[in-house]
């Protein structure tokens, strides 16, 4: 699809600025790098989608710097920032880029300005799980910074509960549900997910029970313990 190849490009624009060592590749794109990291896996799914979300770490201790909005002017992006809903993401007919990162503290401010990316990011609650668990994988001849699968899974059952999208909900859900089926079936993935699990706040393990209690009864007995 043309929206694959748009997504290559972009991943080879950032890595020729060396962006690539310092971003996370968050959302629904993270199912294929997992998929070529698990040996074309077919128990993990695909989900076709046009957001292409990055995070940006907090605090942004970045080895290099790049005016983001150049570099994808140079694929036919445009900078598309919307008063109405506060988005603020580069958009392509066939994909939008959006910049997050992990809201900290009690702080209320829908953005985080970048300079050294020319940016700006959408600070977002329940990030820092997905920052404080990547790895580093290979994907089409790239090195790319991904939250560990575990991570991934338990961040999608947490958001799902506060999506006031129902739509969105219901897949991050389906995409938790089926994550958890393959997961489960590998033995230091179990691990993983046991060991992110205890790592996290009270309230949020709350919010992770909740979800698998009525969802994924095989991993509520795993988290239960």
């Amino acid at each position: 699809m043309q929206s694959d190849k748009i997504f290559i490009k972009v991943l080879n624009k950032f890595n020729e600025s060396g962006l690539l060592d310092d971003l996370i590749l968050i959302g629904g794109w993270c199912l294929f790098v997992y998929r070529e990291y698990y040996n074309n896996s077919i128990l993990i799914p695909l989900k076709r989608t046009t957001d292409l979300d990055l995070l940006i770490p907090n605090p942004p201790k970045l080895k290099h710097t790049a005016d983001i909005a150049l570099l994808l002017n140079e694929l036919d992006f445009r900078l598309d920032y919307n008063l109405m809903n506060n988005s603020y993401k580069f958009v392509h007919p066939d994909l939008e880029v959006e910049f997050l990162m992990n809201q900290k503290g009690k702080g209320n401010d829908d953005f985080y300005e970048v300079r050294a990316l020319s940016v700006k990011a959408v600070q977002l609650r329940y990030l820092g799980l997905l920052e404080n668990n990547s790895i580093k994988v290979k994907f089409h001849d790239l090195f790319l910074n991904i939250p560990e699968p575990a991570a991934f899974t338990l961040h999608k059952y947490i958001i799902s509960g506060r999506r006031k999208n129902k739509i969105k909900a219901e897949k991050d859900l389906e995409t938790a549900k089926e994550m958890s089926d393959f997961l489960l079936t590998q033995e230091e993935e179990r691990i993983k997910i046991i060991r992110i699990f205890k790592s996290l706040p009270a309230g949020w393990k709350k919010s992770i029970f909740d979800a698998v209690k009525q969802e994924h009864e095989e991993l509520f007995e795993l988290l239960k313990g």
